[in-house]
């Protein structure tokens, strides 16, 4: 049962990772309320893949052979810009919707995205790069790199089913969140997730210019 206690300890990590609020969940919750359920849940579980990314690369030792402090940097750097962005995207839409006096269903908080041509594939793409860049994510996998090596090391079979641990936590989380918000979303005014969509912005601004500290 020794591959029971490795999918515990990936649920968990998988749990710790994607639980509390940062620039990922706070990206969920706005683009579920502003386009609906599928894209949120495209860009949340595509995020997922971004954690399973960093195990393997972690539990393979690659991190070894790169100057750490600079990598470290420089995904910072990159974060804070990407955050800038997205934050942007959001005040740019906000923007327009106000001033073009559009209906409450064209007057979305984010910028507007066809939902055709592959506008799924397009936010799931930017929830695996958010991810990517998150210097949050970055340095919570730093700070479980030894144990993700060493069971690599002590038990080969041992970091795949740490795998689907984790896979199996960010997931779950992601789709908790994403049919939560789904469920209460009609009950939220126009006006209050052009609020939230406000507050989540700034926040991101914030997370950007923390990191950069």
């Amino acid at each position: 049962m020794a591959w029971l206690h490795f999918v515990v300890f990936g649920l968990l990590l998988g749990w710790a990772g994607a639980v509390p609020i940062g620039p990922i969940n706070l990206e969920i919750m706005r683009i579920n309320l502003s386009k609906g359920l599928r894209f949120g849940m495209s860009f949340g579980l595509a995020s997922c893949l971004a954690d399973i990314t960093y195990l393997a690369v972690f539990a393979s030792g690659l991190v070894a052979i790169l100057d750490f402090q600079s990598a470290i940097k420089t995904v910072a750097i990159l974060g804070a810009l990407v955050l800038c962005y997205f934050a942007f995207s959001t005040f740019k839409g906000l923007w327009k919707a106000k001033h073009e006096h559009n209906t409450q269903q064209e007057a979305a908080p984010l910028a507007k995205v066809s939902d055709q041509n592959g506008s799924l594939w397009r936010y799931g793409l930017a929830g695996y790069s958010l991810t990517m860049v998150n210097p949050f994510t970055v340095l919570f996998w730093v700070s479980i790199s030894t144990q993700a090596a060493t069971v690599s090391e002590s038990a080969p079979s041992g970091i795949f089913w740490v795998g689907l641990g984790v896979l199996l936590g960010t997931t779950s989380w992601a789709a908790f969140l994403n049919i939560v918000l789904h469920l209460t979303r009609h009950k939220i005014s126009q006006q209050w997730m052009n609020r939230l969509s406000f507050s989540g912005a700034l926040l991101l601004v914030c997370f950007a210019a923390y990191t950069l500290i």
